[in-house]
């Protein structure tokens, strides 16, 4: 039971995060085919500043490690509905503290206005910007399936769970 609840909470994270990369990718490619060489050099920077800024200490550090050791907690406490809702709990919006639910919600509120304001943008610009974020997002389901293999292992990153 244990291998069930911490594959679908890891595994949870993984499918949600790559299907967001695959459909943002998809409409990056198309932007960056449609877009001219100045605009493709600034895409190729936009990218580099999403690497840096966002996949290493947003997911890497942070995200990733955090959500392969609280799957790998609920993996050893969970019974029933809870389990059912593993990724919620990887993530951070159950069995949490006040702040990593405040950090989770606030995330995704960002997250969702930052999708909304992208939707202005003209062509291939929004493209661009899409292609970004999916290559930083694509970057962080490398670090959900190492840091969730690691854990699974035995080897967890040293980082608190927030857990309550």
């Amino acid at each position: 039971m244990r291998a069930l609840v911490y594959g679908w909470s890891v595994g949870g994270v993984v499918l949600l995060c790559a299907s967001a990369a695959f459909r943002l990718g998809l409409r990056g490619i198309d932007g960056w085919e449609h877009a001219t060489d100045a605009q493709r050099m600034a895409g190729l920077a936009w990218v580099a500043w999403m690497l840096v800024s966002a996949a290493w200490p947003g997911f890497h550090r942070q995200f990733a490690p955090r959500v392969a050791v609280r799957s790998a907690r609920l993996a050893d406490e969970a019974a029933g509905p809870l389990a059912i809702l593993g990724p919620l709990v990887a993530i951070g919006f159950l069995r949490a503290t006040g702040k990593r639910r405040a950090i989770a919600l606030g995330l995704v509120t960002a997250i969702a206005a930052m999708s909304i304001g992208a939707t202005f943008l003209p062509e291939p610009w929004r493209g661009l910007l899409d292609l970004g974020v999916a290559v930083a997002v694509a970057s962080g389901v490398g670090s959900l399936l190492w840091f969730g293999a690691r854990t699974w292992l035995g080897r967890p990153p040293r980082v608190d769970p927030d857990w309550i």
